[in-house]
């Protein structure tokens, strides 16, 4: 081994290279990244600890037969400050979301190296990520690395040479860019990187360090033990570049693996804020995702998030390790036996009442105020969705189905689902259409339809289960194009814009917030508001004088709220006859506001010294002006009846 150069001798040192490796590799191992290192080398006994216990736990599960279990709430978070029930409460302080990882839909994960191949071939591994698209691609210096040579240090020379925009990488990125668009013209028919160069500042780099648990190969501690691999990958990747990826706009974003235990997060924490005071960065730059995939992390997760504080932006899992984290977790328990995927099937069967199987939580206005949100959501989303159903249903069958009849009978069918435990349910459209198509009419239908669940319930479920996934996607695919309105894509120009405007509005609102409930919501008021600002200016008057002299406005159109400017702009009461009559026969009285407005026209005329008449009220006009008293003192002319068709329950 030998001492790192150009680090001076006034202080003994803590750590040392492999001897040739700082000559190959001096744009990695830098004055500044080494310096950082060094700095950073007493979180080396920290890590050291953490994984004492770690092993010290394993056994003691096993010594003692000893399940994993949550942490006590009245206990504090090793190695912080932290009160369990504080981190369990959201007590503590968190990240605000870069924008850059805002949206992450697509992660992309490999390295940024090809083992034993010359920089120009390797680096193309960055440069096909970096082109692909995702929104964020975790380059990784653990699994798709590990130990192997020096290929950790190609992976971070790579990525400098890339984040800084090195020649040699453009070269290869334009190269590797009309690699792509060859083959994307050969499959699509067009270019997949219409810009190289833009499309390089796209996804969010993430770099994934190695674990608490691995020692670095080319670094040591001088006292000959093995140093901390994750201290050296972090202070690597952030020390090499940080200014790069600042000066672009991104964010410093690492993902950890392997941590078990809030006490772990909260080493990586001081590593993190230790490497950014070092650097002169704010706490909290550096940004990281942390990787599930052991079972005991999975009873820390708020633990987690508080212990890494200000760094923390995410959770994200990872299968095989975790599944075998559970073997390990209990193989001291020999009636413990891992579940076979083959024997995974869907469970055939009645249930029993629920409360007779299970304990109910407590009866209390706590628990109703906790569950009434949710409730009041999930029964919107099903009543619309039936009644979306019915009328499609309706358009198809020119027939009229009976939504009341539909809204009790699915209440009371789930409100009988819950006693036994079952999820709620509505009309489904896909089925809806399956039945209909197949020349379903009447209730048989719907009945027959309704045994042949049950038959697969209770008999047919390993029947069920051979059908291949795939199978069954392929026909939701199939319903829901049956399902769109394509004819509306044909009428979009002819569309009002309001109507166009509530269509994207709540398809992007559900897409977005996966709220159907809060959408159709939120078309309905943008749909109301549209409405009466259309009709505000429907309201009009035929102006004509009787035999009497009488001067006489037919109204037409409604009056409310949003049509009271152009109500009272219609009188003049100055140049008016003496007897003015106000024709209500073709308009209607909806609100307060239409009140008011009658009433301060009544208060002119009544100024001018002149008569006010309304007629042809409709009843319900008539019980808004005897419920406003004496607000409004005119006579009121004997008027019609109207009635409103309902849809009465037989």
């Amino acid at each position: 081994m030998a001492k790192a150069r150009g680090l001076g001798s006034q202080q003994p040192r803590k750590t040392e290279l492999r001897t040739g490796v700082q000559e190959d590799y001096s744009d990695v191992y830098t004055a500044e990244a080494l310096a950082a290192i060094e700095a950073l080398a007493p979180f080396d006994d920290d890590r050291k600890e953490v994984m004492a216990l770690r092993t010290e736990r394993r056994t003691s599960r096993y010594r003692d037969h000893q399940r994993i279990a949550f942490l006590d709430p009245g206990t504090t978070i090793p190695r912080t400050g932290i009160e369990v029930h504080d981190a369990r409460d959201g007590n503590f302080v968190g990240s605000e979301i870069p924008h850059d990882l805002q949206r992450q839909w697509i992660q992309g994960t490999g390295p940024a190296a090809k083992p034993n191949s010359p920089v120009n071939k390797s680096i193309r591994n960055v440069a096909y990520a970096l082109l692909s698209g995702a929104d964020g691609w975790m380059f990784d210096a653990e699994d798709a690395l590990g130990q192997t040579t020096t290929m950790a240090l190609d992976n971070q020379r790579n990525l400098k040479l890339a984040l800084a925009h090195d020649d040699l990488f453009l070269r290869v990125a334009e190269v590797v860019a009309g690699e792509m668009n060859r083959w994307s013209q050969g499959f699509f028919g067009r270019d997949i990187v219409t810009d190289w160069r833009e499309q390089l500042d796209f996804t969010t780099v993430i770099f994934r360090a190695r674990g608490l648990h691995l020692d670095d190969r080319h670094i040591r501690n001088t006292d000959g033990s093995g140093f901390s691999a994750s201290i050296v990958d972090t202070c690597l990747f952030i020390v090499n570049n940080h200014q790069a990826l600042r000066d672009a706009g991104r964010s410093l974003v690492l993902y950890l693996p392997k941590i078990q235990t809030a006490e772990e997060a909260a080493v990586w924490d001081s590593v993190l804020t230790a490497l950014e005071l070092h650097l002169g960065l704010e706490v909290g730059t550096i940004k990281v995702y942390v990787l599930v995939e052991q079972v005991e992390a999975s009873f820390q997760l708020m633990e987690i998030r508080a212990a890494l504080g200000s760094h923390f932006v995410g959770y994200n899992t990872g299968r095989w390790d975790y599944i075998n984290s559970v073997a390990d977790a209990l193989g001291w328990d020999t009636s413990f036996i891992d579940p076979d995927i083959e024997s995974i099937g869907i469970a055939a069967g009645l249930p029993g009442l629920f409360f007779l199987e299970h304990v109910l939580p407590p009866l209390t206005w706590a628990t109703l105020l906790t569950i009434l949100p949710f409730a009041v959501i999930l029964a919107g989303v099903g009543l619309i969705e039936s009644l979306m159903t019915m009328t499609l249903i309706d358009e198809i069958t020119e027939t009229r189905g009976r939504g009341n009849r539909e809204c009790i009978g699915q209440g009371l069918a789930n409100i009988t689902c819950g006693l036994f435990g079952g999820m709620g349910g509505c009309a489904m459209i896909g089925q809806s259409l399956i039945n209909v198509n197949s020349g379903g009419r009447g209730r048989t239908s719907g009945i027959t339809a309704a045994i042949c669940l049950l038959l697969f319930v209770l008999f047919l479920a390993p029947w069920i289960e051979m059908i291949p996934m795939a199978a069954l996607v392929g026909v939701m695919f199939m319903v829901v194009i049956g399902t769109f309105e394509w004819a509306t894509l044909r009428m979009w120009q002819r569309m009002p814009a309001t109507d166009m405007l509530v269509m994207v509005l709540v398809a992007g609102y559900t897409v977005i917030m996966h709220d159907l409930a809060t959408a159709v919501l939120l078309g309905v008021v943008v749909s109301a508001l549209a409405f009466a600002w259309q009709h505000a200016t429907h309201i009009f008057a035929d102006i004509k004088s009787n035999e009497h002299g009488s001067k006489i406005y037919q109204l037409h159109g409604p009056l409310f709220f949003a049509s009271v400017r152009s109500f009272l702009d219609m009188f003049d009461p100055a140049t008016d006859s003496d007897d003015v009559v106000i024709d209500f026969y073709y308009t209607r009285v909806y609100d307060q506001s239409g009140l008011e407005a009658i009433n301060s026209v009544a208060e002119r005329y009544e100024r001018a010294g002149k008569r006010l008449h309304l007629t042809h009220l409709s009843a319900e006009c008539r019980q808004l002006l005897a419920r406003a008293g004496d607000l409004v003192e005119v006579n009121l002319s004997e008027d019609p009846q109207y009635h409103v068709a309902t849809d009465r329950i037989d």
